[in-house]
């Protein structure tokens, strides 16, 4: 976020008014949510399926989709970076790229073979989620904020 002041002094140099406003790019707000989102379907694939066994198994459905354990850790780590990019307009470069990794991931559990998917012990419609996300957050990183002078 941006911070910018105004101040006016008086013939004194005694500081009358200060303002501060704060500036979000939508980069920074899409970000923060998609790293909600994320966030949420991590806890709760790790709050249902433990951590004291395998992390592999037992599995669990969020919202209708196959988790284990370390799909929500690795959901629950990419929440936080994106929600962290979502702090300041200067991370909107990672904010991208990890757009582009979660699209890249997306596609390739879509296009995964059923081999491939038990191997994750996960099933195709996850990949939806990483595409849509890593869309939105990419799409929004790629928009330049107009700068008001």
């Amino acid at each position: 976020m941006r911070t910018h002041h105004v101040q006016t002094v008086d013939d004194g140099g005694d500081v009358v008014v200060a303002r501060r406003s704060m500036y979000v790019t939508p980069a920074q707000v899409v970000s923060a949510i998609g790293g909600l989102v994320f966030i949420a379907f991590g806890i709760f694939a790790v709050a249902r399926t433990g951590l004291s066994g395998p992390l592999s198994t037992p599995q669990t459905q969020v919202l209708g989709l196959q988790h284990t354990a370390a799909i929500g850790l690795v959901e629950i780590a990419v929440g936080a970076v994106l929600v962290l990019c979502g702090l300041s307009a200067a991370l909107r470069g990672l904010s991208a790229l990890i757009g582009i990794g979660l699209v890249v991931v997306g596609i390739i559990i879509l296009a995964g073979s059923n081999h491939f998917l038990a191997r994750l012990h996960t099933e195709a419609a996850l990949g939806w989620v990483g595409v849509i996300v890593g869309g939105a957050v990419l799409l929004s990183a790629l928009v330049v904020p107009r700068r008001v002078v």
